[in-house]
């Protein structure tokens, strides 16, 4: 394993790289091939303190870009995780090597994201674990726990905090916050969606709006539903607990429609799904472990009469 390429990508990972040794290091992936590559990168992301640093005006917009553009290129490193996928972007774009051609230094941000799919974990400097569900982002500075322990969730976090008297943990989202000292809970604030929801797993939480005004406390295992419009919000009846089920690799469906059983599988597996001929009156509840979509669609096969087609991430489920 070439320990002076490694040397180099952490000094990118942390923006402590100089324009000469990023495009030293941008020659050198470039000749690479994805065998050489992959173990490096496996490397770096096992490491959960190696996050990856992009310009704060704008690095979700341009984790956007890369993203977009990685799924373009003639070959994916689909084994990997995606901050391997976002950091082989960052040395193939044009926008980051005019950044260091300017002899600019990297803004502090870290963005750890999880692609359509995928799931991912991650320690912050200050010990609490968060992960993160497909297609989900998280935003944080460098100088995370010195003076405050602020986040930026985008899609759909479950977070066990460590606790601290002396700071409080806050994840901002679209809209509303969530203010804690130490617990476990799970936030589902999907970037277009109408609302937020907040569910309490241990402890307790507060939920404020985006000027510091306390909306509601949560006490106990709840679900909290936020519209984000207008700020109403109600709770739920339901088991928080459920909520959270995907951090352990688990999916539940109760008493859902197709359209609603869809729409979740779709999520889970990172795939598009299309229903014809449905029929309004099934129902399903189940929960899915360890199964491959095809090994889903004919457990679902048994118990309700359809057909299915695969195409890529397109799939069709026609209802006879």
């Amino acid at each position: 394993m070439d320990t002076s390429l490694i040397k180099r990508l952490r000094q990118l990972m942390f923006g402590k790289i100089s324009p000469g040794e990023f495009r030293q290091l941008r020659s050198d992936v470039h000749s690479g091939s994805d065998n050489d590559l992959q173990p490096l990168m496996k490397t770096l992301w096992e490491d959960p303190r190696t996050p990856v640093p992009v310009p704060a005006d704008g690095n979700l917009r341009i984790i956007e870009t890369l993203r977009r553009r990685t799924h373009k290129k003639p070959y994916r490193l689909s084994r990997l995780k995606v901050a391997s996928v976002i950091l082989l972007s960052l040395f193939f774009s044009w926008e980051t090597y005019l950044f260091f051609a300017r002899g600019e230094t990297p803004a502090p941000d870290m963005v750890v994201m999880a692609d359509s799919g995928q799931k991912t974990h991650l320690v912050l400097p200050d010990g609490s674990e968060v992960w993160l569900n497909s297609l989900s982002a998280l935003r944080y500075p460098s100088d995370f726990g010195v003076k405050n322990r602020t986040v930026r969730l985008t899609g759909e976090g479950y977070f066990e905090v460590t606790a601290d008297k002396t700071k409080t943990f806050r994840v901002e989202t679209e809209g509303v916050a969530i203010v804690v000292r130490g617990t476990k809970f799970n936030v589902a604030a999907h970037a277009g969606a109408p609302e937020t929801n907040v569910s309490l797993i241990e402890g307790s939480v507060a939920v404020e709006d985006g000027a510091h005004h306390l909306l509601a406390m949560l006490t106990g295992a709840q679900t909290l539903r936020i519209n984000r419009k207008n700020l109403q919000f109600k709770f739920i009846e339901e088991d928080a607990r459920y909520a959270a089920l995907w951090s352990k690799n688990k999916c539940r469906v109760e008493d859902a429609s197709a359209e609603e059983m869809a729409k979740k599988i779709g999520y889970w597996y990172g795939l598009n799904i299309r229903l014809e001929n449905n029929n309004k009156d099934y129902r399903y509840g189940f929960t899915i472990k360890e199964e491959s979509f095809r090994e889903f669609l004919e457990l679902i096969r048994e118990l309700t009469p359809l057909e299915y087609s695969i195409n890529g991430e397109e799939v069709v489920i026609r209802y006879k």
